[in-house]
């Protein structure tokens, strides 16, 4: 009943001018005999001679291509075969510079692009010219590797080149291949000669067969001619003014009006006309202001100021009483702004999870949602909320860019009282596709600096981390070591190093590992560093003034008491704990050489145990590495950080000649390969069977390179480090 209701009232309003005399019987009485006979007789017969003229020369051309193209491979392949069997001689005979002259002659020819001698594994031998940089290098095209396999001339046409390849053989034996690409530019040009001759005999034919119906043509456009002259008077000149004044209101001039007083349908289209003129002038003037408010909204980086300046531009754009932004923050949708609203009626920070109410649903589809008359809409009685009370039309939109949800906007009301239209629903999307962008470019300034700042610490981390370690390796005639370290990407908190104890002729060897990387990590590792350095410099001061008096001696002893592994992990616990709170741990592997009874002491903070080599005693094959038996030291004890008051297990261990040890961190057996393989206890313990043998030097690449190999250039996501040790 309401859409009939309004079918009527549309009716009344376009009832006919006084003296109506209709469009559709004037253009009938001038124009229906010309329309029947030129419609009839131009339709049939034009129609069906340009269709056989189009078929007769496609199938022409079609011809031509295909006898040209078939040339252009034919003469190809006959070069390609005449110079292969030019080559097979030089090639057997090594003679370089014949085939260097033979391949340049051939290049120099019309049409030849290039031309490469490629031996049976793919790589080029030469391609004619003095100083190829190609030469050497393996070609791995799908052309080249058919060509290896093939028996034949192989012809393939990629762009502007012919390529002709086949592969050459001395007796049953294939020695290699050739390629040579030829330039489908000649052939192109000769097509399209040709194609212009068909053309122009098929267009001259046509000409010749199309002359009888032109004749009639002719004769009927001069009868339009008469027709369309009294038509003109009647119907085209109201016409005509209407095309201008749509082209001027198309340059810019909305504001211009058509008079026409025609008493038919003109006038009545001319009336619609000037209506349509004064709505499109409101439009552009809205869309004017929505573009720079738009533009200015893409450029902001701030949040706050993005915020209102989004709200204003609502405000102003679609005229509404209320509106709310909402932004996505943890997986809900936070208020953020608003305006219109009474104190207390909503609270900025309230949060709503997606699907919850109409906003919720409009961010849960990705799709505005435009509901006019909202008590009667079921999205409404859905929603049920306080907040929504004396709201008579809604629209939520939500901001999405690069299918990134940012948020929803709210829009209640028209200040006219009128239902929201198409209009402006596309208004806010636009404004709201805007705010996603700029929301968007907030979130990537920030990503940036939070990166920025990462790799600035990562770059202080590593700094911190290569002036820790040794700058070379400790050995006389009763050990020798060696050393390896690479730090990964993200740095990380490995660290060791050696303290020497002259007056006892002991050697500390210490490493260790913090969880974690960055700053954090380093920080730890020189707070570690820094207090084994203080704890050696006072014994050298002690040891330079000598040690007198009771006090002076006690103090002595009581810092050899405490370079003991297990009193050292328990100080650099507490350190750790201090640092650290918790948050970041560290192994550790503290022992010490006794030079003199060539002892190893040594105590573990839940750091990877070391290895012994040593070789078993069997005569005349003792020194061979199959003989090599493998010892882990054993020490228990958690790791530095981990409780308050640890104990660590010590023990002793005695060296013999040529023993080995290998002390190292977690990265060296975790790192992983492409496959998320990890290198593993195992494969190292393998190499230092076989290489154990050897000197701590040759141990250490040995392990280097068996590593690496396994990596095989995957970037190694933890430090690696390690020590080698060899009694001499």
């Amino acid at each position: 009943m309401r859409a009939q209701s309004f079918n009527d009232k549309d009716a009344k309003s376009r009832t006919p001018i006084k003296g109506y005399f209709g469009i559709r019987e004037k253009y009938s009485l001038l124009t229906i005999f010309i329309v029947l006979v030129a419609s009839f007789f131009i339709f049939i017969v034009i129609t069906q001679f340009r269709r056989q003229i189009d078929y007769l020369t496609e199938s022409a051309e079609k011809l031509t291509v295909a006898s040209l193209y078939g040339q252009a491979n034919k003469e190809a392949k006959s070069l390609v075969v005449t110079l292969a069997k030019s080559l097979a001689g030089p090639i057997s005979s090594g003679e370089l510079a014949q085939i260097n002259e033979l391949l340049r002659t051939v290049t120099q020819q019309r049409d030849v692009v290039y031309a490469y001698l490629f031996d049976a594994k793919g790589k080029v031998i030469d391609d004619g010219k003095t100083d190829s940089v190609l030469v050497g290098h393996a070609m791995e095209d799908d052309l080249t590797k058919r060509t290896l396999s093939s028996t034949d001339v192989l012809i393939s046409r990629h762009g502007d080149i012919l390529d002709a390849a086949m592969p050459i053989y001395i007796g049953n034996k294939m020695i290699g291949g050739l390629r040579v690409g030829f330039s489908n530019k000649r052939v192109k040009s000769d097509i399209l000669r040709e194609r212009e001759i068909i053309s122009s005999v098929i267009q001259k034919t046509s000409n010749n067969t199309l002359i009888f119906p032109i004749m009639i043509s002719v004769t009927l456009a001069l009868l339009g001619v008469f027709f369309s002259s009294r038509v003109t008077a009647l119907l085209v000149k109201p016409i005509l003014r209407l095309a201008e004044s749509a082209r001027e209101i198309g340059k810019g001039n909305p504001s211009l009006k058509v008079d026409i007083k025609s008493g038919d349908e003109m006038e009545e289209l001319a009336h619609s006309f000037n209506q349509m003129a004064a709505s499109l002038a409101k439009h552009e003037e809205e869309l004017s202001v929505l573009h720079d408010s738009a533009k200015a909204l893409t450029k902001n980086l701030e949040l706050d100021v993005l915020i209102n300046g989004g709200l204003n531009t609502i405000r102003e754009i679609i005229k509404v009483s209320k509106g709310s932004i909402m932004l996505i923050k943890d997986g809900y949708l936070v208020v953020e702004g608003v305006f219109g609203w009474k104190p207390g009626e909503v609270v900025r920070k309230r949060s709503f999870t997606i699907g919850e109410g109409i906003a919720g649903l409009a961010a849960q589809r990705r799709a505005s949602i435009m509901v006019n008359d909202v008590n009667n809409s079921p999205l409404f009685v859905r929603e049920g909320q306080k907040v929504w009370r004396g709201c008579q039309n809604l629209l939520c939109i939500p901001m999405i860019h690069e299918n990134q949800l940012k948020g929803v906007i709210n829009i209640q009301d028209k200040l006219d009282g009128t239902p929201f239209s198409k209009t402006d629903l596309e208004y806010a999307e636009i404004i709201a596709s805007s705010m996603a962008i700029s929301l968007s470019n907030i979130e990537l300034v920030q990503e940036k600096i939070t990166k920025t700042r990462m790799e600035v610490e990562l770059k202080t981390a590593e700094a911190v981390q290569k002036t820790l370690l040794p700058r070379e390796d400790p050995s006389d005639d009763r050990i020798e070591f060696a050393s390896f370290f690479d730090h990964a990407n993200e740095t990380g908190g490995d660290w060791f190093g050696y303290v020497a104890d002259k007056e006892r002729d002991r050697l500390a060897i210490l490493i260790g590992d913090v969880s974690g990387h960055g700053a954090s990590a380093a920080l730890v590792t020189a707070a570690v560093n820094s207090f084994i350095k203080t704890l050696m410099i006072l014994k050298e001061q002690l040891s330079k003034n000598g040690a007198q008096g009771n006090s002076a001696v006690s103090m002595r002893q009581e810092l050899d008491r405490l370079c003991e592994p297990g009193n050292l992990l328990r100080l650099l616990n507490r350190i750790v704990l201090e640092i650290g709170q918790g948050q970041l741990v560290m192994s550790f592997f503290a022992c010490y050489l006794d030079l003199r009874l060539m002892e190893l002491h040594f105590a573990n903070a839940g750091h990877n145990q070391p290895y012994l080599l040593r070789q078993e005693p069997s005569g005349a094959d003792a020194a061979s590495g199959d003989k090599l038996k493998l010892t882990i030291l054993k020490a228990s004890g958690p790791r530095l950080g981990d409780i308050e008051a640890p104990e660590f297990e010590e023990a002793t261990i005695g060296l013999k000649k040529n023993d080995c040890i290998f002390w190292f961190t977690d990265g060296l057996v975790e790192c992983e390969n492409s496959e998320q393989e990890e290198f593993g206890d195992r494969r190292l313990e393998e190499v230092l069977k076989m290489s154990g043998s050897l000197s701590a030097s040759q141990v250490k690449d040995s392990v280097v390179a068996a590593a690496y190999k396994f990596f095989d250039k995957f970037p190694i996501r933890d430090d690696i480090a390690f020590i080698v040790a060899r009694i001499r």
